[in-house]
Parts: structure tokens; sequence; C-alpha cells
């Protein structure tokens, strides 16, 4: 009932109704399926196809940190801005390109979207309700935002499965439309008060975060498992289709794709009657242990069951995120929010990259099912952090 009063006010609670319409919008990703598609067509092979996202995932890690400075030196909003015109910008220069370079290109205004993303679009949220002093609605606030994004997920497949009959080109202008459309929102965005005590935006910021993020013990431990987590799971995940591709046909993977996102949606809209009687830190872990047995046991039926139960770890990864957004948000000062956020953004992508060529080389020397077996077993000691980070300290004050 609050939330719904919250979503019909003006002024500076008008950011949570717009920023719903900006997830919607920025997440309709309806070229994803058919992005190697798309970039081996344009460049004629594979392998450059797959450098151009491994570029647009440097280019990230690289602005990762410079674009958290920037945030917290000169606002979510203008941040958010940049991120959306760049991810349009990205779009655009994939749907004309017609060489390799100009794939490069848009690869690096995509990375540019991610790090100037990474961070402040939450902050933004959770600064606005701390401005209106509804804080208190925070997780539920947090919980539609991330089942919005999924749900967005979810139809975008369809949709693009059904461009697809008319062509590619189709695809991606109807992409471009749809983050045109999410720029156009933000411009309408009203700038969050946050607290502001320092100059410049270089290194002697960068530090002073990360000194914070390291004597902070819950946000130590809970970065060290939310960096585990991700580069295991994400290094296997790219070896589910060939996995699967075992046991169902080809065609079915859309299908299991589109289930994934909208059983992810769910679960981050179903967390919000746990945050009632459960702990924000033990949503998420519990969130991450599901994810982490139900990934072991798909792998371990290794039958047509496999793809099936996968979608039940969507659904724990969905129940997970609110809750973990929400406790980095509580335990960080406004000063270092983004900063914060994305030097663990830098360290979850240097873990995936870490772990992904560990992957793969256990998967050539033995096969696919060791690989991601032993990812996922692996994958439970972030379960240990998690649980040292519930017993460490409280939460510091905003």
């Amino acid at each position: 009932m609050e939330l719904r009063k919250v979503l019909l006010k003006e002024g500076i609670l008008r950011n949570i109704q717009l920023m719903y319409a900006y997830r919607a919008l920025s997440r309709s990703w309806i070229y994803l399926p058919i992005q190697i598609i798309l970039f081996a067509q344009v460049s004629g092979s594979y392998a450059k196809a797959m450098t151009v996202i491994a570029l647009g995932n440097i280019i990230s890690s690289v602005l990762e940190i410079p674009t958290g400075c920037w945030s917290d030196k000169y606002g979510r909003k203008t941040v958010c801005s940049l991120g959306a015109l760049s991810m349009f910008i990205a779009i655009a220069l994939w749907t004309i390109s017609n060489s390799f370079a100009v794939l490069c290109v848009g690869a690096f205004f995509y990375g540019a979207y991610y790090a100037l993303s990474s961070g402040n679009n939450e902050a933004l949220i959770y600064e606005t309700l701390v401005q209106a002093r509804k804080k208190k609605i925070c997780f539920k606030v947090m919980s539609d935002y991330f089942s919005i994004g999924q749900f967005s997920l979810a139809l975008s497949s369809l949709l693009c499965a059904a461009l697809m009959f008319i062509s590619i080109k189709a695809v991606m202008i109807a992409t471009m439309i749809m983050m045109f459309s999410a720029f156009v929102v933000t411009l309408f965005l009203i700038e969050p008060k946050h607290v502001n005590t320092y100059e410049g935006i270089g290194f002697k910021h960068t530090v002073q975060s990360m000194i914070f993020l390291w004597k902070n013990k819950k946000l130590r431990y809970y970065g060290l498992a939310e960096t585990f987590e991700h580069g295991l799971n994400e290094g296997a995940f790219y070896f589910n289709s060939i996995f699967f591709k075992m046991f169902v046909p080809e065609w079915s993977l859309g299908v299991f794709r589109f289930l994934g996102h909208l059983f992810d949606a769910v679960g981050a809209y179903v967390s919000r009657f746990a945050e009632k009687n459960i702990s924000n830190i033990k949503i998420a872990m519990f969130g991450s242990v599901g994810s982490n047995l139900i990934n072991i046991c798909s792998v371990l039926v290794s039958s047509f069951m496999s793809p099936v139960l996968k979608i039940g770890s969507s659904f724990a990864i969905g129940f997970n995120s609110p809750a973990a957004e929400v406790v980095w948000q509580d335990n960080i000062k406004s000063i270092h929010r983004a900063t914060i956020r994305s030097v663990v953004s830098l360290c979850k992508k240097l873990s995936f990259a870490l772990f992904s060529f560990l992957i793969g080389y256990m998967a050539d020397i033995t096969n696919p099912y060791w690989a991601m077996l032993s990812a996922y077993v692996f994958a439970l000691v972030s379960n240990v952090f998690y649980m040292l980070a519930d017993k460490s300290g409280a939460r510091c004050k905003q």
C-alpha cells in the first residue's frame, strides 16, 4: 500500500516511476539472442565476433572506477543519462555496421554503458528514497526494479523470435528505438541529494573508497562472496548451451532462456515477502546457496531435466538480487557509494576473466561436464563468505 502511494506522488519520488520505466526500456535487449549471429555476419568470423564482446568487457573494466567517481562527484542523473545515451549509440552503430572496425567502436560505447550504469542507478533509487524518508520500502522498490528488468529480457526474447521472421535489421532497429526511449526517460529524472565532501574524481577518492571497503568487515566478506560467485557461475554459464544440447533439441534452448528470465523476475518479486521476517543478508545468502545447489544438481542428473532444473536456479538468483543490492546500499556511505560498487564490479569482472580461462582449460583436458561441475562446487566457497559477512558488524551510518 505504501509503495503504491509513493508511486502516485510527484517531486523527488517520481524518480521511482521513471527508473521503473527506464529499467523496462533499457533492458529490452531484443538483439541479444542473435548478437553473435549479427557480429559474425558483419565481421566474417566467429572469432572476431567474440573479440567484439571481449572488447566491450575490457572497456567496461577500464572505465568502472572512473565512472564510479564521476557519479559520486557530479551526480547520479547525469551519469544515468550518459549511460543510456552510450547504449543507444552502441546499438545504432551495430545496426548500421558494415565492418569489424565499426563493431569495435560500438563495443566501446557498450562498455561505457555498463561502466556508467554499474552502481549508479541503484544509488539514485536508494538516495531518492532516503531523501523522501521512505527508506523502509527500499527492498520492495529494488524487488520491483530487478523484476521489471528480467520481465523485459524475457519478453525481448520472444519479440526477437517474431522480428527474425522479418530480418536481423528489424531486430536491431526495434532495439535502437527502445534504447533511445530509455535515454529520453532519464532526462526527466531529479538529481537526489548526496554527500559530496571531496574535490576531484581521481586516485585519492578511489583509494579512500577501497580502504573503507576493506576496513568494513561485512562489506569485505560480502564483496569476496559476490566476486567468487560471479566469476565461477558466469564462467560456467557459457557452457550451458553446449551441455544442454546433449539432452534437448537446439530450438528449445531459446524457450528455456525465456523461462529462465521469467523465473528470475518471479524470484525477485517473491523475495519481498521474505524481507519481513529475514534479514537482507540472509535472503541474499539463501538465494545464493539455493542457486549453487540447484546448479550442481542440474549437472549431476545429466538428462533432459538439466535445463529444467536450471530454471530453478534462475528463480534463486532473482530471489537473491534485491536483497544483495540493499545490503550494499545500506552499508556504504553516500560519498563512496558508486565508487565502491564500481570497485566490486571490477573485481567481479577480473574474477570472471580468470575463472573463464580455468573452466575452459578444464573443459579442454576433460569435458564440459567436469568443468561445469567443478565450477559449481567451488562456487559454494562464496557461501562461506556470506556467512562470515552475516556475523560481521553493523551497517554504517548514512
